[in-house]
């Protein structure tokens, strides 16, 4: 968990944070141990071209990424009003989960 966090927030912020913080417990919506098919490729690809373990912040950017380019390509033309609509109407599976907005 704690290798995890210093990825997350810098190993400065755990120095300074650390006493305040013991015993503090976190959430996210991405887990660097997951073992999901999708979640181990992502991590890998990541890993390869960044030769660094991804965090919550690149797997939610990969998601966000994901989801504009899948609205592009169901797209004609680049109109604001038809990509939200595409958007809005994303189904897609993640990493680690399923996603529709």
């Amino acid at each position: 968990m704690y290798k995890y966090l210093v990825q997350t927030v810098g190993m400065e912020y755990m120095k300074a944070f650390a006493q305040v913080a013991e015993g503090a417990i976190f959430t996210s919506q991405y887990d660097v141990n997951d073992t999901n098919e999708l979640s181990v490729k992502f991590k890998e690809a990541f890993k390869s071209k960044f030769n660094k373990e991804p965090n919550l912040f690149n797997a939610l950017g990969y998601d966000s990424a994901t989801i504009l380019v899948d609205a592009l390509s169901k797209s004609q033309e680049l109109d604001a009003t038809k990509l939200r609509d595409l958007i809005a109407n994303t189904k897609i599976r993640f990493s680690n989960r399923k996603f529709r907005i």
